[in-house]
């Protein structure tokens, strides 16, 4: 039997983005990053959003949604706005699986 992969997000419900039915989104090009990458990551969220790196910011980023969203994207290779559209229902879970994979529970 095939090990079910913890980096693929199961949607609560079909999702239609761009004419497209979803019923998860796969993450698993998480497994492949390195810390550069992340990094790398992190600060084109930074610069995204319009905002100045700082040490607080970087402590608590793993917990902010709108970084979540923006690591799914880069992951996934969905565009950001499918992650902005995605339903609220599976908003905790997204945020979990990429919370939970950096700090390495995945």
């Amino acid at each position: 039997m095939a090990e079910e992969n913890s980096l693929v997000l199961k949607l609560k419900k079909p999702f239609t983005f761009e004419g497209k039915e979803y019923k998860e989104i796969d993450l698993s090009a998480l497994e492949s990053w390195t810390c550069d990458d992340v990094v790398n990551v992190q600060k084109e969220y930074f610069k995204l959003i319009g905002a100045d790196v700082n040490a607080l910011d970087i402590a608590l980023i793993e917990g902010n949604l709108e970084y979540c969203q923006y690591v799914a994207a880069k992951a996934s290779k969905l565009p950001l706005d499918f992650f902005k559209r995605l339903p609220a229902s599976n908003a905790g879970s997204l945020r979990a699986l990429v919370l939970n994979f950096f700090h390495g529970e995945v």
